[in-house]
């Protein structure tokens, strides 16, 4: 089994992943069981009918869709509207809290630096590097960075531009549909990492250059809930490849 570099397991509670020490008698619970939160039962109808493509959009690892319960020293509120108080966004050390990854968590000086804050910055960095960010033409998850490529292509009369641009179709489609429906239409790009290790020198001849991968690496794009408060959106585990962030 992959040790993960969060503070608790992921759980599969009947097809949405979430942390294992949540949601213990599942979304409806058997009877006894303590009611779920306020707005998670609106989260999981949303999460069940949201069209989330099956397979990351750079590489073949398995998408799911993700609830996060607040870390204890948070209070999730839902909108106004639903009679909650207020529905605030989190800064990314409370989305970090949430996603089990604030003692994990490493990453440039200036995304540190910028971490209690709604939108910190995605920085370039090398293989193995955490990211936390908000800024959606820089993730991998789910494509969402075509539109200047597509004018492009299409300018340029670039034969395969649109096989590329009818596959990332349905990634825009359920990203755009996740931003509307989370509070701000603010979403939160999180790549985490554990140890590296040295890929055997053999795969790039007796002169080839050092190389490393991570295992595994975690990957979510969430939102905050305007039903419950709590983070929704997706999740998927792979090997780095350069790709994760």
């Amino acid at each position: 089994m992959e040790t993960l570099p969060t503070t608790e397991t992921l759980d599969d509670v009947d097809d949405i992943a979430t942390f294992a020490s949540s949601f213990l008698g599942g979304w409806g619970g058997p009877p006894g069981d303590p009611p779920l939160p306020h707005g998670v039962a609106a989260d999981v109808a949303f999460l069940r009918h949201w069209a989330l493509p099956d397979m990351s959009y750079w590489g073949p690892d398995d998408v799911y869709r993700f609830i996060a319960a607040p870390a204890a020293s948070r209070v999730a509120r839902a909108t106004v509207a639903d009679g909650g108080g207020g529905g605030d966004l989190l800064t990314g050390r409370q989305v970090l809290d949430d996603l089990r990854a604030g003692e994990a968590f490493a990453a440039h000086p200036s995304v540190m630096g910028a971490i209690d804050t709604v939108a910190p910055l995605y920085m370039r960095g090398g293989y193995g590097t955490n990211q936390l960010h908000a800024d959606l033409t820089k993730q991998n998850l789910m494509a969402c960075t075509g539109d200047a490529e597509e004018a492009r292509w299409a300018k340029q009369g670039v034969d395969w531009g649109p096989y590329v641009v009818a596959s990332r179709a349905p990634y825009k489609a359920a990203l755009e549909a996740l931003r509307s429906h989370v509070i701000g239409g603010h979403l939160y790009c999180v790549a985490l990492h554990t140890e590296k290790e040295e890929l055997p020198s053999s795969l790039f001849g007796p002169d080839g250059p050092g190389f490393y991968c991570t295992k595994p690496a975690l990957n979510w794009v969430v939102g905050v809930s305007p039903e419950s408060g709590f983070l929704l959106g997706a999740i998927a585990m792979q090997k780095c490849h350069g790709m994760c962030g």
